[in-house]
């Protein structure tokens, strides 16, 4: 018998998003198959090929129930993505990246930010996820995000490129909030 998931949470509204200077209009998507392409050019954009996700893995993730990906894209393009897993009360952040040339305008700070959202509209109770050691720039982010370390893995990425476990609580959506109830965010 196959693991219980719980059901993915509802897809939170796309709407547009307050563009820097001189980029175009962004918008946040939910994410399935039909973004494969957008997600490996993504990949692609700035991650060696040992550190980048494949399409066999995104296939597999996105499709699995429980789980739930979001993305940002300026124009047509797809600039940032991230998943998360929701099982038994425990949301796993599975992958976050946002392309090079985007880096440093809080894109990944408010993808985490609506991907923990979605993690409590679906009943997780606290998010977990592993980052490597030496990812300073997404260690500062998970610290801004409350998460906290909770455990090492050493060696996990290689010899000598130990995987940090970081855990952080998911706090309820406030139901009072207009658009609460969709994971969105008003």
């Amino acid at each position: 018998m196959g693991a219980h998931r719980t059901p993915p949470p509802p897809a939170p509204r796309g709407r547009p998003v307050n563009a820097a200077v001189g980029l175009p209009a962004r918008r946040d998507e939910r994410l399935g198959a039909a973004h494969l392409p957008g997600l490996l050019a993504l990949e692609e954009s700035g991650f060696s090929p040992r550190e980048r996700w494949s399409g066999r893995s995104w296939t597999s993730e996105l499709a699995r129930p429980g789980n739930l990906a979001l993305g940002v894209y300026s124009g047509e393009q797809l600039v940032a993505a991230g998943i998360i897993g929701v099982l038994f009360g425990d949301a796993e952040l599975l992958r976050i990246v946002v392309a090079p040339a985007h880096r440093g305008r809080g894109l990944a700070t408010g993808l985490l930010a609506r991907l923990l959202a979605a993690a409590a509209v679906a009943g997780a109770r606290r998010m977990l996820l592993e980052v490597r050691h030496d990812n300073t720039p997404a260690l500062a982010l998970y610290e801004r995000a409350g998460f906290t370390r909770t455990g090492v893995r050493a060696n996990y990425y290689g010899p000598g490129a130990d995987a940090l476990l970081m855990q952080a609580v998911v706090t309820p959506p406030d139901t009072n909030r207009p658009g609460a109830a969709e994971g969105g965010r008003s």
